[in-house]
């Protein structure tokens, strides 16, 4: 269920997009995933030698864990909650003959994308060859955002992963025209990190957009609410 808010000028739009994507738009959980992402890299680059490494994965991995339990702690008291809808029959076949597929043709598409891998290789030059990985993942992510009937929201969220696969595709361009940047840390750090600080990027996104359609809840209101159905 979502909790009833204090600004009464919630459109039906905007409320049933955040209860269709409520979940998904808890954005602060992919923050912390790509952070737990981007901390290793960072420190091979920056502090190799440092003698208290391992030491320092485990403290960080420890306050990632607690981090998430408050995060969803903050969700649950900020927001409200979505009571997710049971899975119909239609999505129940669905995924058992995604998974019956994957089964008989997994290796198949394993050695496919292996040779495709191998023709990006063979085709993108050595210099701007790392940083097509993110161009890939922003692309992946906006092919995923388009829907048949978008509503507004959507349409926002299809500028901002145009917007960030255009930005890497920049820097792969860049790459490609100075090859002599591979060497810089700030070029190493991108290459490595690339994952962690889209994660990162596209979590806060998703987070202020919860944030920019469900006014703050009524102090107190702790039960009601509308159901996902």
């Amino acid at each position: 269920m979502v909790s009833r808010t204090a600004d009464a000028a919630i459109t039906t739009e905007r409320l049933k997009y955040v209860t269709e994507h409520f979940k998904a738009l808890q954005g602060l959980r992919s923050v912390l995933v790509g952070l737990f992402l981007l901390l290793p890299p960072m420190q091979d680059l920056y502090w190799p030698n440092w003698p208290f490494r391992g030491w320092f994965f485990l403290l960080v991995l420890a306050a990632l864990m607690a981090s998430a339990h408050y995060i969803r702690r903050y969700y649950r008291c900020r927001f409200g909650w979505v009571e997710p809808r049971a899975p119909t029959n239609k999505q129940s076949a669905i995924f058992l003959l995604v998974l019956f597929l994957l089964l008989l043709f997994g290796r198949s598409l394993g050695r496919y994308a292996d040779s495709i891998i191998a023709h990006v290789q063979l085709t993108v030059p050595d210099t701007a060859f790392p940083y097509t990985f993110p161009v890939l993942f922003w692309v992946a992510a906006l092919c995923t955002s388009v829907r048949r009937h978008p509503q507004q929201e959507d349409q926002y969220r299809i500028y901002f992963l145009s917007l960030g696969a255009f930005a890497w595709a920049l820097v792969a361009l860049y790459a490609l025209r100075r090859p002599g940047i591979m060497p810089l840390m700030f070029w190493k750090t991108l290459n490595a990190c690339w994952l962690g600080i889209s994660l990162i990027a596209i979590g806060l996104y998703d987070h202020m957009t919860l944030v920019r359609l469900l006014p703050k809840r009524i102090p107190g209101d702790d039960d009601g609410g509308i159901d996902n159905d």
